[in-house]
């Protein structure tokens, strides 16, 4: 069977040739953590905002165990 990694890669490889034009996302992000936690930002605010902040936020909480620890 194959990993999930690779599962992942080819969902989106399906959905690349299935919507080749799909525009890319203007949030800055490094990983699918970043993505998630910059889409829930961009709901209240502009992308341009979000990716002003996060740079910080995910320096001082770099994954999900980290930002759940966070008080």
């Amino acid at each position: 069977m194959n990993s999930n990694k690779q599962r992942v890669q080819e969902i989106l490889k399906q959905l690349h040739k299935a919507y080749p034009d799909a525009p890319e996302t203007y949030l800055d992000h490094g990983n699918a953590f970043e993505m998630l936690i910059a889409t829930i930002l961009s709901a209240n605010t502009a992308d341009a905002c979000v990716n002003t902040i996060t740079p910080e936020l995910f320096h001082r909480f770099p994954d999900a165990e980290h930002l759940m620890r966070a008080s």
